[in-house]
């Protein structure tokens, strides 16, 4: 068996391997061959973004330096998702910074004024 069968690199199979496929096969003779748990989880891209991705890589590897960064701006679709999570987080972030600013602002100009009228009084 193992000299007529060949795995898809074109070498042999062990033993333990034909014996597990017999096993399978005469426990359900209705079985195919296929491996059903194999497949992993479901693709998050198309196939028409797939091609695009490859299209990008093709395009400007050796001209960018090509990341998932790089490849999300030039991918509109990909830049949806993204954008708006990173727009989010630069919108926290400035307002945090530009409310620390005025209330450090505010507070200096009020303790300005009390310490110039307690100090004129």
């Amino acid at each position: 068996m193992c000299d007529q069968v060949r795995k898809t690199d074109g070498q042999p199979p062990t033993l333990k391997s034909v014996d597990t496929i017999l096993a399978h096969f005469a426990a359900d003779p209705d079985w195919d061959g296929e491996n059903s748990i194999a497949g992993g989880r479901p693709r998050a891209l198309t196939p028409e973004q797939e091609k695009e991705i490859k299209k990008i890589l093709v395009r400007d590897v050796g001209k960018f330096v090509v990341t998932a960064r790089h490849v999300k701006k030039k991918l509109v679709e990909l830049l949806v998702g993204w954008g708006l999570e990173r727009l989010c987080r630069l919108v926290v972030r400035y307002l945090v910074r530009y409310l620390v600013r005025y209330l450090v602002r505010y507070l200096v100009r009020y303790l300005m004024r009390y310490l110039v009228l307690s100090i004129s009084i």
